[in-house]
Formats: structure tokens, C-alpha cells, sequence
């Protein structure tokens, strides 16, 4: 069943984040995984300062979790703490 990891962003700062977003995207094709929606949001009810989501299609759970804890994506997790709040959501489909 394909899953979908969930990325809500509040940048911190700009040029870092930019950089960051840069290098994420070739991290995910070697565990099958694809963005399929990213950008700015428009908050339709509830509270948050996120404004920036991405969602990432993988082929299955595993994948999706192998993506996330390989050493490229960790490799980028401080950097990516140092430029943004953000919550990473696994949502499996089925």
C-alpha cells in the first residue's frame, strides 16, 4: 500500500531552508519515493504557524521509514532543524 510522508514547514531561515530543499529531493528516488505536492498553504480551520507542506509518495511503509532514516536524510536533519520548525507525518493509504 503506498505511504506518504507529510512535511509541515515554519522556516526559520530563508537561504538555509532554500538549500536545504535543494538537496532532500534527490535523497528519495533510490527508495522509490516521489514529492507529489509541496508549496505554501492556505490554513482552512485550527491554528499553526506551519506554512509550507510537503508530501512524498513511497511505494510502502518500509521504504518510506528506510528513506527517512537513511544516512543522507539524517545527514540533513540538522541543518534542517537550523532553518525550519517542522513535523514529519507517515501516512499509509489502505
Amino acid at each position: 500500500m503506498p505511504a506518504h510522508v507529510i512535511i509541515e514547514v515554519e522556516v526559520k531561515d530563508a537561504n538555509l531552508y532554500e538549500d536545504y530543499r535543494h538537496k532532500l529531493p534527490p535523497t528519495m528516488a533510490d527508495f522509490g519515493g516521489a514529492a507529489i505536492a509541496r508549496g505554501f498553504t492556505e490554513l482552512l480551520e485550527g491554528e499553526t504557524l506551519m506554512d509550507r507542506l510537503s508530501v512524498i509518495e513511497f511505494p510502502d511503509r518500509q521504504s518510506a521509514l528506510a528513506w527517512y532514516s537513511s544516512p543522507r536524510v539524517q545527514a540533513l536533519s540538522e541543518q534542517r532543524k537550523a532553518a525550519a520548525n517542522v513535523t514529519v507525518r507517515l501516512v499509509v493509504t489502505g
